[in-house]
């Protein structure tokens, strides 16, 4: 038992040294690379649409943020309302920070 503890103790210190070494690696073929680059290689967000859709497009962070918190906001009015908290022209003031 001892035996099959140790070997198994051995093949996982192995594994974790190989994810180690392998991960170093990209991110040093990564940092070697100038960011321009990386950027001009990174896959369309979608091949199936057309350079002119506006969905074909990268995202800015702020985008994204902005996205998330009308998400986020209409959630809350929608469970707000369905728990009967409050009109949903209301719900908006039960969650201001």
């Amino acid at each position: 038992m001892w035996l099959t503890m140790m070997i198994a103790a051995i093949l996982f210190a192995g594994m974790l040294a190989a994810l180690h070494f392998g991960y170093r690696e990209a991110e040093k073929e990564r940092a070697e690379r100038p960011a321009a680059d990386a950027i001009r290689e990174a896959p369309p967000v979608n091949p199936w649409l057309g350079p002119q859709s506006p969905w074909a497009r990268r995202r800015t962070v702020e985008e994204v943020v902005f996205e998330v918190e009308h998400r986020i906001d209409a959630d809350l009015q929608e469970v707000a309302h369905l728990l009967g908290w409050t009109a949903p022209e209301n719900a908006s003031r039960l969650y201001r920070v």
